[in-house]
């Protein structure tokens, strides 16, 4: 999945996404976020969510950002019952 299909999806969905917020290739720290960013530290895209108390909570790391993308679209269709 690219990063456009994956838009493409949000955008079609919206209304279920509910209190979520998807961001793609950026570290957010507010409540009920999800997304990936490529951390400068380990040279990997971090996929991650933000707990209720805006915590970060790192999923999973891939080197490659098409696998980052593909598990944020898993995510997102598990939370948001999809």
């Amino acid at each position: 999945m690219t990063k456009e299909e994956l838009l493409t999806f949000l955008e079609s969905h919206r209304s279920k996404l509910k209190y979520h917020t998807v961001y793609l290739n950026r570290k957010a720290l507010e409540q009920f976020a999800l997304g990936y960013f490529l951390d400068s530290k380990s040279n990997k895209f971090l996929v991650y969510e933000v707990s209720e108390r805006q915590s970060l909570i790192e999923i999973a790391s891939f080197i490659n950002e098409e696998e980052a993308i593909e598990k944020v679209y898993e995510i997102v269709k598990f939370r948001c019952r999809m």
